[in-house]
């Protein structure tokens, strides 16, 4: 089915009838998308080296949100991961040695 090019546009007039008036649909530019992705590049989040998210975790290991939260909860109270800040909340594995 092929795209409607023009937008149809009612106005009031001042005697209370419509007016209807078809105008050109405004076109985006054609590099547009590739604008929208370098901008997305300039934002993109970056983890911090050797980190993973708690949804990496939990992917990784088949298990639930709450599973992953919990199990990593329990590993960083043993002394095995750090929760590092930010956004997402990374996790690293901390070296013993």
């Amino acid at each position: 089915m092929p795209r409607n090019k023009t937008a149809i546009r009612l106005t009031r007039r001042e005697n209370g009838h419509a007016l209807i008036e078809e105008e050109p649909k405004p076109v985006p530019p054609e590099d547009m998308w590739a604008e929208v992705a370098a901008a997305v590049e300039v934002v993109a989040v970056r983890l911090p080296l050797k980190s993973f998210t708690r949804r990496q975790f939990q992917e990784r290991f088949g298990l639930s949100r709450f599973q992953a939260q919990d199990t990593l909860t329990r590993m960083r109270e043993k002394g095995l991961v750090e929760k590092l800040g930010g956004h997402p909340v990374c996790w690293r594995l901390v070296s013993h040695g």
